[in-house]
């Protein structure tokens, strides 16, 4: 799915830019939002970093950087090398954000990344959705996470926990980002959880939505 999407996303336009927002899954570092100018090593080769978008980023004080966070992350970690393959020529803006940013922190930098959102730059969130449920459980939290993006309500995703999403606040940031655009249309290919992509319906089960705005 991580492949496809990114593969779909390389057919559909040139892009110089990819700001990458996940979980920092261990809440490492100091920072609300920890990022890192350092370039990627991949099989595919190298991704370079957008140095000056980070540093107008750093500039405002809530995102730092923290290249050691970024080192041992793999919500981010996980997709370069697929940005690499797909998307050879695009540097990236790695996000980590902490468990407990608040929606005031949210709001600010959702605020701080919509100068950056030119024709040349897509925000992807790369998060798990339900966590440690059944099947059946897991495809209604996903129903309603589905119906808050399709909203655009922030404020319904902030109050969610692993039962519907790993990281709300990554997925908030990008809906703030797009209500402040103008971008209300929300397109979904595809929802599926490990259960059915591995055949076993045992608990518990993780959850993938890919889709995007528009």
């Amino acid at each position: 799915m991580i492949l496809g999407g990114l593969r779909d996303l390389a057919a559909s336009g040139e892009y110089e830019r990819i700001i990458v927002i996940g979980p920092n899954h261990v809440n490492a570092g100091s920072a609300a939002v920890a990022t890192s100018d350092r370039s990627w090593q991949t099989p595919f080769g190298l991704v370079q970093s957008d140095a000056g978008a980070i540093g107008r980023l750093t500039g405002g004080g809530l995102v730092r950087s923290e290249p050691e966070v970024l080192a041992y992350e793999h919500s981010v970690a996980g997709v370069v090398p697929a940005i690499a393959y797909y998307l050879p020529e695009a540097r990236v803006v790695p996000l980590v954000l902490r468990h407990d940013l608040t929606a005031a922190e949210v709001e600010r930098l959702a605020a701080a990344l919509v100068p950056l959102l030119d024709g040349g730059t897509v925000i992807v969130a790369a998060v798990d959705f339900s966590h440690y449920l059944q099947a059946k459980e897991a495809r209604a939290r996903d129903g309603e996470t589905l119906a808050a993006l399709e909203a655009l309500d922030s404020s319904r995703i902030l109050s969610f926990g692993d039962e519907h999403v790993d990281s709300p606040a990554s997925i908030a940031v990008v809906m703030e980002a797009m209500r402040l655009k103008g971008v209300g249309e929300f397109q979904l290919m595809e929802n599926t959880n490990s259960s059915e992509l591995g055949g076993s319906a045992r608990a518990p089960v993780t959850s993938y939505i890919y889709g995007y705005y528009r």
